[in-house]
């Protein structure tokens, strides 16, 4: 699925986040591109005993797929395959424009880069991720997804992950801490 556009496209998209946002700011912000998989980020984080927040939003701008862009970027010198992995290695807002080929492509005028990531329902799956350069005035509707721990059992089922599996663990784990103490 290609979602590379010249001219601006508008895309609905999902954001997970260990802190509650009260404003977008203008640094890089990373996006899922469906409720699923939004919903399997939130999931992740908070099996792992942080605190999580799902938002929607819509975002604008001029988005590309970096598969459409890989011999544009070899051209410059820079590797699709290193991109992408040193995107995927979850830099913090302060390095990812420091990431050669994400700022070469920043640099032609693209709003973000629409990537590979890793599919936190299933590790041995890629699903696509937005990566938005500069958000400040290209994001509208940032809402917090409400019941999103319903949605996320919901999701988790209806593909067949077994949810009960996790509940166990947690039962497990809270005991083993019990007997800690």
């Amino acid at each position: 699925m290609t979602h590379t556009s010249n001219t601006p496209t508008t895309i609905e998209v999902w954001h997970n986040s260990p802190i509650r946002v009260t404003a977008i700011l203008d640094r890089p912000i990373w996006f899922s591109l469906t409720q699923y998989d939004g919903l399997g980020y939130w999931y992740s984080r908070e099996e792992d005993g942080g605190e999580s927040h799902l938002y929607s939003a819509e975002v604008t701008g001029r988005f590309v797929d970096i598969l459409d862009v890989e011999e544009e970027l070899q051209k410059a010198g820079y590797d699709v395959d290193d991109t992408i992995a040193d995107i995927a290695s979850n830099p913090d807002e302060g390095e990812v424009m420091g990431i050669p080929g994400v700022a070469h492509l920043a640099s032609l005028g693209w709003d973000g880069i629409i990537y590979p990531d890793y599919n936190q329902w299933d590790p041995q799956e890629d699903t696509d991720a937005l990566l938005v350069f500069s958000p400040k005035g290209k994001i509208r509707s940032f809402s917090e997804v409400e019941d999103t721990k319903g949605k996320a059992k919901q999701a988790a089922e209806a593909s067949g992950y077994d949810w009960s599996l996790d509940e166990s663990h947690s039962l497990r784990h809270l005991r083993h801490l019990r007997e800690w103490k």
